[in-house]
């Protein structure tokens, strides 16, 4: 009690901000209730001295009466005496205002959808720098900060008025109030979606641009914005990013159980979405051209980087239908299956990406290879193969970049290539 009374001699202070001094002291109390507790003992023990005569004690009283503590204000009306009101040393009496800021910041929050939310502020330098010289001047061991203190207040009382969780490690909604520039900032935690896709026509490229998906943006044909627009216009987010476990050519269809990709939704205002309803959406949008199945949402965004780094590692089936230039014979196909049984192909990057690729040579693995002659010219190819093996390149050797090469093997150079993927390996994701 020597210390606080110490304290509130040379300050005033209001509850919270006296209380705080003392946090770590006590347990099932508000600091505004640990700072009035400490103000009424006081204010009992100078009433006591001052009944005794000791007529310094009114000055005492004063001095915690001018921080607006009503029983000192009363005791002081008995004396008839008064205290002009001082605003509290270290926060400007902030706390008087945290309605008025709750107020705004569930303006702000609007018709936002979350379920868990943070809350953060930003203290001024000036009430962080008072309350930092109050705590070397009296040396006080048990207190904590205004921030930790504001951030806890404004965090309980918005979930018990939202009906929501407070997350600290992963919330659907982040809120900074800062204090500095009377401000409010929302922060909303993207949504993320884990899907396959199909692409069943060709001429299709994967992404749309460097921009991604908006639905302000002109709509530019591709899977990204097949899937993104309608799931924008669900969710009412900013912006629609796909993450494909690898990419497919322009020319290359994905067929049988689709590509395994998460779309990510940046600052959506709706989370709860039907994820039948969009893949309905997808396939109306797209006219038939893409379909998606296995949407779930996820919560972990690392996932993002798993998927992009196993599609090195998934295994992955191909169709091919290949003309040559030269006739084929059943001999011939045979010994082309035999030779690509559990092969190893060492493949330097493509020439036609070595202007955007590092040059490097890569060691994949084709596990089977079947071949079957539609025509003299004309054969379909089903190969098995490790992800990231540049098909084309397997079949027509890019000019010795690749080695075995089908073109290599055959001993006839290939004309034209039509690519499917008609499988790939499901990453192992949790679920």
């Amino acid at each position: 009690m020597a210390k606080s009374l110490e304290i509130l001699q040379k300050y005033s202070l209001c509850c919270s901000c006296l209380g705080r001094a003392f946090a770590m002291l006590g347990r099932g109390l508000t600091n505004e209730e640990r700072g009035k507790a400490i103000k009424l003992i006081l204010t009992m023990h100078l009433h006591r001295r001052l009944l005794e005569g000791d007529k310094q004690a009114l000055g005492l009283i004063k001095c915690i009466a001018r921080s607006s503590f009503t029983p000192a204000k009363l005791l002081l009306e008995k004396y008839e005496t008064s205290v002009t009101p001082v605003e509290c040393f270290i926060c400007s009496n902030l706390f008087d205002r945290l309605e008025e800021i709750k107020s705004k910041v569930l303006d702000s929050i609007g018709e936002i959808e979350f379920n868990t939310l943070l809350v953060g502020c930003r203290i001024p330098e000036n009430i962080s720098a008072r309350e930092e010289k109050i705590r070397e001047e009296f040396s006080l061991k048990f207190s904590e900060s205004i921030k930790r203190e504001v951030n806890r207040r404004l965090g309980k009382s918005l979930c018990s008025i939202l009906g929501k969780e407070y997350d600290p490690k992963s919330p659907d909604l982040t809120i900074l109030v800062d204090l500095e520039n009377d401000k409010i900032e929302l922060s909303i935690k993207p949504l993320l979606i884990y899907g396959r896709y199909r692409k069943l026509v060709r001429g299709i490229p994967q992404s749309a641009g460097r921009n991604n998906v908006t639905l302000e943006m002109k709509s530019r044909e591709s899977v990204e914005d097949y899937i993104g627009r309608p799931l924008l216009s669900l969710t009412l987010g900013r912006r629609a990013i796909l993450h494909a476990s690898g990419r497919e050519d322009i020319d290359v269809r994905v067929l049988g159980r689709g590509r395994p990709f998460i779309i990510e939704v940046k600052d959506p205002l709706r989370r709860s979405i039907d994820l039948s309803l969009l893949e309905k959406m997808i396939r109306e949008y797209s006219k038939g051209k893409i379909e998606v199945e296995g949407l779930r949402f996820i919560e972990q965004r690392r996932l993002i980087s798993k998927i992009k780094a196993l599609s090195r590692y998934l295994n992955k089936t191909y169709r091919a239908i290949v003309r040559f230039e030269g006739e084929l014979s059943e001999e011939l196909l045979k010994t082309l299956e035999e030779k690509f049984k559990g092969i190893l192909i060492r493949q330097r990057t493509p020439l036609r990406v070595l202007h955007r690729r590092k040059d490097k040579t890569r060691i994949k693995t084709v596990y089977s290879l079947s071949a079957k002659l539609i025509n003299e010219t004309t054969v379909e190819l089903i190969i098995k193969c490790q992800g990231g093996l540049y098909v084309k390149e397997l079949i027509t050797g890019d000019e010795g970049r690749t080695s075995p090469s089908i073109a290599e093997v055959l001993g006839v150079r290939p004309t034209e290539i039509e690519l499917d993927i008609i499988d790939i390996e499901e990453p192992s994701l949790p679920v």
